[in-house]
């Protein structure tokens, strides 16, 4: 059974914040919103709404000018995304869709703000998580532009490890999906995958990863 309270609570944006807080932020939330892997779950032209991902994983995508589709983050359970769109009436140039089957609450903008007006523990809660965002988004974009390319293949294959619990892990993400995410095409991923685990880095079969240990 959906333990609204502990859905709320595992998300770090409401981590920690005390039981009346947290009752009233219940209060103007939608619990259990079933997408489909692959499925739009909020884009640019979306209403303000603030998304707090309870089961599966979301991928932050964006389009260039030539249409061509890019993933620029991934976003585990637990994260609270789409605080731009409670602040912002411009449009956003980022989509959200399911990595995997999700199931997402939610809380839309309105309802939100008052509580903000209302709790200022609650807005100050807010500015942290806006930091941590900024600070996950950085680290993405250095990975991208900073790293070799096998770098980083490996920083991202050991995140996922870290987040799975275990050197053996299926990745989280399609094989395009990861190229784009590190900004190479899928035959450049396909070929770094190859030469890691000829290396003895990796052992891969299909989306089955696994970390080998290191001599």
């Amino acid at each position: 059974m959906h333990d609204e309270l502990a859905c709320l609570s595992k998300a770090k944006l409401f981590s920690g914040l005390p039981q009346p807080v947290l009752e009233a932020v219940n209060q103007v939330a939608t619990h259990r919103q079933f997408f489909k892997r692959g499925a739009l779950v909020a884009g640019p032209l979306d209403a303000g709404q603030l998304l707090v991902i309870d089961e599966g994983q979301l991928q932050v995508t964006t389009s260039d000018a030539a249409g061509q589709r890019r993933v620029l983050d991934l976003l585990p359970a637990g994260m609270v995304v789409g605080q731009e769109r409670l602040f912002s009436g411009s449009q956003l140039a980022t989509s959200l869709e399911a990595a995997t089957d999700a199931w997402v609450c939610s809380i839309a903008a309105p309802n939100f703000q008052r509580l903000l007006r209302e709790n200022g523990q609650l807005a100050l809660v807010i500015l942290n998580a806006f930091g941590q965002r900024l600070a996950s988004l950085e680290k993405a974009t250095a990975r991208r532009e900073l790293l070799p390319v096998a770098d980083r293949v490996v920083a991202y294959l050991t995140d996922w490890a870290a987040a799975a619990g275990s050197t053996s892990f299926r990745l989280p993400i399609s094989k395009q999906d990861f190229a784009g995410l590190i900004g190479v095409a899928p035959a450049t991923l396909s070929r770094q995958l190859t030469a890691l685990q000829d290396q003895g880095v990796i052992a891969m079969q299909g989306r089955q990863i696994t970390l080998c240990e290191q001599k």
